[in-house]
């Protein structure tokens, strides 16, 4: 619940260039991130992280997006 999560390919919208994010913004989604898989853990630990996660708590993120006006590349 703590990653930030980037979106891998660029998208074209119109003259527009778009990439995007998202970031975790809660206190309970950022206290995940110190979580750590043991060896004793069973094969099922990060399902069983989330499924309790969601069942006590909303996730909430941040969508932010970076735009780049599409540009007319040039050779030498």
């Amino acid at each position: 619940m703590e990653q930030e999560v980037y979106s891998q390919a660029a998208y074209r919208c119109g003259y527009w260039i778009v990439k995007y994010a998202l970031f975790p913004v809660t206190k309970e989604q950022l206290a995940t991130k110190f979580q750590k898989v043991k060896q004793a853990n069973p094969s099922t630990i990060l399902s069983d992280w989330i499924r309790q996660y969601f069942h006590a708590h909303a996730a909430k993120y941040d969508f932010r997006v970076q735009f780049l006006q599409r540009y007319q590349a040039t050779t030498s």
